[in-house]
């Protein structure tokens, strides 16, 4: 059953799929949320594509863990974050490393990347991971690669930020996410 590969972990925002989408929706005074796999994904590509209220900050957990284990409803993900950054930074596509390290690849020094991001509408994000290299794209332009053994399996979950105090319900859409597993070679 397609709903059971599924659970909100971390804060309190809604996810609901609506016209095909993912939509999620901040809650007041709520931790980051996460819609996240019950599987484990180790090598793969995934292609989604995401727009966003451009107030709200978010991403897709990659490889991550589930603190307390994936039945932990209550439970943060720790691990790699695609970030979705549509502030003036820009620095979607980069990578983050959520509950742990901090940035492992803004986009400070990507530009053509930065630059790739349009606010307001859908853009389309590339992520492939395999071994130890983690690669992403956005919007066809690449923008971060980097090399990493801290985690080469985990979970996937898309995020909702956490907003503070703030009242107002700020959306996060996801569409078309496919994903591919990578054997490696001989299987």
């Amino acid at each position: 059953d397609e709903e059971s590969n599924w659970r909100n972990s971390g804060g309190k925002a809604s996810y609901e799929m609506a016209d095909g989408k993912l939509v999620g929706r901040s809650v007041p005074d709520s931790p980051n949320t996460f819609y996240t796999t019950t599987r484990m994904f180790s090598d793969f590509e995934l292609i989604y594509e995401a727009k966003s209220n451009p107030r709200l900050n978010s991403g897709v957990q990659i490889r991550s863990q589930v603190v307390g284990g994936v039945d932990n409803r209550s439970g943060n993900l720790r691990g790699y974050q695609i970030e979705f950054d549509p502030s003036d930074r820009r620095f979607t596509a980069g990578v983050y490393d959520e509950a742990r390290r901090g940035w492992l690849h803004p986009l400070h020094a990507s530009p053509y990347a930065r630059s790739a991001f349009r606010s307001g509408e859908w853009n389309e994000i590339r992520v492939v991971a395999k071994g130890e290299v983690i690669r992403t794209w956005l919007n066809g332009v690449p923008a971060a690669e980097m090399l990493d053994a801290t985690d080469t399996e985990g979970h996937i979950g898309f995020q909702v930020h956490g907003v503070g105090d703030l009242q107002e319900p700020l959306e996060v859409h996801f569409r078309n996410a496919r994903i591919r597993v990578l054997k490696p070679l001989g299987q």
